[in-house]
């Protein structure tokens, strides 16, 4: 790697949660709320573009294997089912295991 070269961010390094974050639908602090809300927003968005992500992978298995996707690309239908599967995914709302 080139030492003059910024590192390279993702997601994790661009996260600006706080350990000890805690949703609130109390509106009487209305920043906490607004950050409540912003931090819902940033979840929503990684849970969707994860899916996007796995769909490709899956699209990729599907025209590389051929007739035998059925068993070669089954781990990754399993973990699309569960990712999407879940009873929160499509809900605006944390999870909860998040709470």
């Amino acid at each position: 790697p080139d030492p003059n070269r910024p590192p390279h961010r993702t997601i994790n390094t661009m996260s600006t949660e706080a350990p000890s974050f805690k949703y609130t639908e109390d509106k009487s602090d209305p920043v906490a709320y607004l950050r409540s809300q912003d931090q819902m927003a940033r979840e929503y968005e990684v849970k969707i573009q994860s899916v996007l992500l796995l769909q490709d992978k899956i699209k990729q298995c599907y025209r590389r294997e051929g007739v035998n996707h059925f068993q070669n690309c089954r781990e990754l239908t399993k973990q699309y089912k569960a990712m999407t599967g879940a009873d929160d995914f499509y809900s605006y709302k944390p999870s909860k295991a998040s709470e």
